[in-house]
């Protein structure tokens, strides 16, 4: 009996100690909590005005040539995007979509690179102005055509011609240098969606966030796979460059010169095309969308971009990033096309 009694005692007491280690585990993760949100305050309670961004980030371009523009003093925290950083709680507390660019100025918080960028027109050196007035014939000209590139989907265009490179003509099939990773782009989606799952069961706050972006993400998955769905986008993309290709030889017969898109003004719409023409060039699609015989109002445009200190800037610096953080057997950086790009445009990394 003593002995049952004894047993009972040390059972007790290891229950004890095994609740008592189940507390202090709690305890712990409840300061890490704390610490965080105490973190994520500092970071965007300040006056500072905070970029949240990864360089080769469609949007985050954008943003960035804007702020340069404007001659801004801000701090840049690079989000990386290959290590999943964007699904991250404190990240996700900030914008629900877990995206990049996200830009906070004080209690302000901005997920939307045009957002972003009217915010800093109006706020930062307004004596440089990136968007006219909306209510004049220049300002409605300028919305119409941000209008037309914003709801472009870069992304599907992106990653549907790495899935399905056989969309394009063979001559520009293999110039990306994303071209080699299907594979590892494809297992590296369904890991973030796995992450996903697994960051919405330990945050009991961000659940549906989490459960909506899992969502969310399937969905650009099974676009990026659906080949007729990139067919319409190639078709789209070639559209909007008519438009444009029209609307830039209309300037040039008023005006007698090459201009920015709209006035010899460089504005708001100028960074839009800029950095579409940017992922075009990146992707190494240029032969095709904008060869000067077949574009060539837009490849004078696309010339003039190579010449703007900060849209050049930007651009290139996303080109530099991904080649110090790929395998130079993924990259083929000893390609005749390679060369030429890198010798055509004086880039020395």
């Amino acid at each position: 009996m003593a002995t049952s009694v004894s047993d009972e005692a040390n059972g007790a007491g290891n229950e004890s100690k095994a609740v008592s280690n189940e507390a202090n585990a709690v305890s712990n993760e409840a300061n890490a909590v704390s610490n965080e949100a105490n973190a994520v305050s500092n970071e965007t309670n300040s006056s500072e005005i905070v970029l949240y961004y990864f360089p080769t980030s469609f949007c985050s371009q954008k943003v960035l040539i804007a702020l340069k523009e404007k001659n801004a003093v801000f701090r840049k925290r690079l989000i990386d995007l290959f290590e999943l950083e964007q699904m991250e709680a404190w990240f996700m507390r900030i914008n629900p979509r877990g995206e990049v660019p996200v830009l906070t100025h004080g209690e302000h918080v901005f997920c939307d690179s045009d957002s972003i960028i009217n915010y800093i027109d109006k706020e930062i050196n307004p004596d440089i102005k990136l968007v006219p007035a909306a209510d004049t014939d220049f300002g409605k000209q300028i919305a119409h055509f941000r209008k037309l590139l914003f709801d472009y989907n870069i992304e599907l265009l992106t990653f549907g011609t790495i899935f399905h490179p056989e969309l394009m003509p063979e001559s520009v099939r293999n110039a990306c240098l994303l071209r080699s990773q299907t594979k590892e782009f494809k297992e590296r989606a369904l890991d973030s969606l796995s992450k996903l799952s697994i960051l919405a069961d330990k945050n009991a706050d961000l659940h549906e966030r989490y459960l909506s972006k899992v969502c969310i993400s399937t969905e650009k998955l099974n676009m990026m796979q659906d080949k007729e769905k990139i067919e319409e986008v190639l078709k789209e993309m070639d559209s909007i460059f008519d438009v444009i290709e029209e609307h830039l030889g209309k300037m040039k017969a008023e005006s007698g010169q090459d201009t920015w898109l709209c006035d010899a003004q460089f504005t708001a719409v100028d960074i839009s095309l800029a950095v579409l023409l940017g992922r075009i060039w990146f992707l190494g699609f240029e032969p095709f969308f904008f060869p000067e015989e077949r574009r060539p109002y837009l490849q004078a445009y696309w010339k003039k971009v190579q010449h703007h200190k900060s849209c050049w800037a930007v651009i290139c610096c996303a080109r530099e990033f991904m080649v110090k953080h790929f395998d130079e057997k993924h990259w083929s950086l000893e390609s005749d096309w390679y060369k030429v790009q890198m010798g055509q445009f004086g880039i020395c990394w």
